[in-house]
């Protein structure tokens, strides 16, 4: 091919469509100018040579598409028959209407990239969704590869697993008809757990505590912690509506209750017609002690009505250490609260077994009386008094208790 150079090309160019001399002609069509501006536009290598200057119009847009993957604007429809390519970080921009302004949304690639990779669109009419705009998700399907993360922290992640679950079954958590923002809180778990229902037939294991007032159901089972097959259960399904039984307890410390291993009716105090036997034991501080001339000390606390409390015996367990207690009086069981012991007497006790030096364990019964009003002294606890003055002295490490036996038995009506 014959070496080239200068305008000549040009010339040739635009002469092979018939468009020499009118290159400024507006009524050229889009073909026309697209071959002029690529004439106008080649750069010849090195030494000027324009041998591979495009001789035709086909020729000089092709020259042109290389260049740029769009060419001028243009209101007409444009087709890409293949790949396009827009070099050195360009975008594609697509502009608003243009009664509105001049703005536009632009379409660019990376800086960087490792690879090739393939953007497919849906094949739907749809807004795209983007990463910090506010928007709303419908129809779609997070996977278990998806987790909710913290806003300021992304390994902070909540995820799920529904690897278990039976193919075409779903799980709908519904809320209530909240009347305010709510938090729902769960509680440092500190392992593997499993959730607690109402209505499901459950066994749980850790402690639970209850602060409702009431807790309403018809039967429940305390279960023991290593055999679950043991267990004590509770029914109000017999009792009366609107009605409760309240179990009361006012120990200061720890106590077991057993029940007996056979099946029947617990009987009440006040059902049977026999005495109950019991003991009570209390320990009495060296405050006590020297104050029990004016301040009795109780022992057993009153019966119901009807009821009266027989001593069968005292005892006193004295545990010596320093200094015994002097002065003081003769020491009484005696029925009600009176002081100095001016109550009425239920059983006596040696005042040496208070003022000891020495550590001593000793029982006494109570005389037998020629009468005995017990009427007078129904409903009525045990205390312990002392006569003529208080004692004195004595010593904390001291230590005195004292272990009553005793009868509630009932009056006759």
């Amino acid at each position: 091919m014959t070496t080239k150079t200068g305008d000549i090309t040009k010339r040739q160019i635009m002469a092979d469509d018939g468009i020499d001399n009118i290159q400024w002609n507006r009524n050229l069509n889009f073909h026309a100018k697209k071959a002029i501006k690529t004439a106008n536009e080649f750069v010849p290598t090195t030494g000027g040579d324009w041998s591979n200057a495009p001789a035709t119009v086909d020729a000089a847009l092709d020259e042109l598409g290389s260049r740029s993957a769009v060419g001028a604007e243009t209101s007409t429809a444009n087709v890409f028959t293949e790949n396009q390519s827009l070099a050195n970080a360009k975008s594609l921009k697509l502009m608003e209407l243009t009664a509105n302004g001049v703005n536009y949304v632009a379409v660019k690639a990376p800086d960087s990239l490792g690879g090739d990779f393939t953007l497919t669109l849906p094949a739907a009419s749809d807004t795209l969704a983007t990463l910090a705009s506010a928007q709303v998700f419908e129809s779609k399907s997070l996977e278990a590869t998806c987790a909710m993360v913290d806003t300021t922290d992304n390994t902070k992640t909540l995820k799920w697993n529904l690897a278990a679950q039976t193919a075409g079954v779903d799980i709908t958590i519904t809320t209530g008809a909240e009347a305010a923002d709510r938090v729902l809180n769960i509680p440092v778990l500190g392992g593997d757990r499993t959730l607690d229902f109402i209505d499901l037939a459950q066994t749980v294991s850790a402690v639970k505590t209850f602060s409702a007032a009431n807790v309403h159901y018809n039967t429940m089972t305390i279960v023991d912690a290593a055999a679950t097959p043991k267990a004590i259960g509770f029914s109000t399904s017999g009792a009366t509506a609107s009605t409760k039984i309240t179990l009361a307890a006012a120990q200061a410390s720890n106590i077991t209750v057993n029940l007996p291993t056979a099946a029947g009716t617990i009987a009440l105090t006040s059902d049977i017609g026999a005495a109950v036997s019991a003991v009570a034991e209390v320990a009495l501080t060296q405050a006590e002690i020297v104050g029990l001339f004016a301040t009795s000390k109780a022992l057993v606390a009153a019966p119901v009505a009807g009821h009266i409390l027989i001593v069968d015996a005292v005892e006193v367990l004295h545990s010596y250490a320093n200094a015994a207690y002097g002065n003081g009086g003769a020491v009484v069981v005696q029925y009600d609260s009176t002081a100095n012991g001016a109550g009425v007497e239920a059983c006596p006790i040696a005042v040496a077994n208070v003022t000891a030096g020495a550590s001593s364990n000793t029982r006494t019964e109570p005389a037998v009386k020629s009468e005995f009003d017990m009427v007078a002294n129904k409903a009525k606890g045990l205390y312990l008094s002392n006569k003529t003055q208080a004692f004195n002295a004595g010593d904390a490490a001291n230590v005195i208790k004292i272990r009553v036996y005793y009868r509630d038995i009932i009056l006759v009506a």
